[in-house]
Formats: structure tokens, C-alpha cells, sequence
């Protein structure tokens, strides 16, 4: 159902239409405006302990399912390296994330491996999965997030 009237004029220089829309619906398109839902959005405290170096930086990445792995398309923030800091994702809509943090101790924005696999840079993620071979599943490190902020503390493992 058409609430408003739109029409189209010639100017008063009759060179061009011109788009003319009444009082009613201009109020009709504010009040749609001003009374669509807001979504909330939260956000999210991450504490890193047991790092073992302070050398290079970290590459700490909120992801969600289906951004899980493809890494160029999380949301990521690269911090100095301290044994112990914190950070925080602000402005995070409700839904179901993972955390997964690299040390990249050297600085070349890759996690290093050595030739037989085992890491040779710290890693950590949320909910602290038991270490196994290969990156945890999404489902080990998944939270969620709804309108109240979220603390994770991650323990980092592994590295030299």
C-alpha cells in the first residue's frame, strides 16, 4: 500500500522533472526512520596471559562461523606483545564468535611452523581449547554475545 504521493514537476525554468513529495509523506518517512529497531551492540574484553616473550606483536582475530579460517575477513587489531595485556573489541553485534590469537614474534605476519608442523610462535584462542593437531574447531572456541559485554581470558601455548 502506497502511504504518500510522490510526483514529478517541470521547475519553474521547465529544463528538468523535479521530484515533489508532500507534507504526509516526508512525516510518514521520519517516523520510519526514528522507530526502526536500533540493534545492539556490546563489546568484548580479552585478557592474554602466559606469553612467554615480548619480542614482535600479537594478532589477536574475532571471528564468527563463517569468517572462521579466512582470516583477511575477521575483525583483527595487532597489539605489541607483553606477557600479560588486554584489549577490547567495542561496538560487536549480537551473534556466536571465536578468538583465535597468533604471537608474531618475528614479524613477518605469518604463523610460523616448523617443517614437521609444531609451531614455532605462541597461540591462543577462546575458551582455551586443548591443543591438538591443527586449528581448533570453531564449535571448541565459540561464544556468544548478546546486549551484556564479554570477558574472555586467553591462555597462550606453545611457541619457543
Amino acid at each position: 500500500m502506497l502511504l504518500c504521493k510522490t510526483k514529478y514537476v517541470l521547475n519553474k525554468h521547465m529544463r528538468k522533472l523535479v521530484l515533489k513529495n508532500t507534507p504526509r509523506c516526508l512525516a510518514i518517512a521520519t517516523f520510519m526512520v526514528s522507530a526502526a529497531p536500533a540493534f545492539a551492540q556490546t563489546q568484548i574484553a580479552v585478557s592474554v596471559v602466559n606469553l612467554r616473550s615480548s619480542d614482535g606483536e600479537l594478532i589477536v582475530s574475532l571471528c564468527d562461523e563463517t569468517q572462521y579460517g579466512h582470516w583477511d575477513t575477521c575483525r583483527s587489531q595487532t597489539i605489541p606483545a607483553e606477557p600479560e595485556l588486554s584489549l577490547v573489541f567495542n561496538d560487536v553485534l549480537p551473534g556466536r564468535y571465536g578468538i583465535s590469537i597468533i604471537h608474531d614474534s618475528n614479524e613477518n605476519g605469518e604463523f610460523d611452523l616448523h617443517w614437521y608442523g609444531k609451531p614455532k610462535e605462541a597461540y591462543g584462542a577462546s575458551n582455551n581449547p586443548r591443543s591438538r593437531l591443527g586449528a581448533p574447531k570453531f564449535r571448541d572456541i565459540a561464544f556468544t554475545v548478546d546486549e551484556r559485554p564479554v570477558e574472555q581470558i586467553i591462555r597462550m601455548r606453545g611457541g619457543e
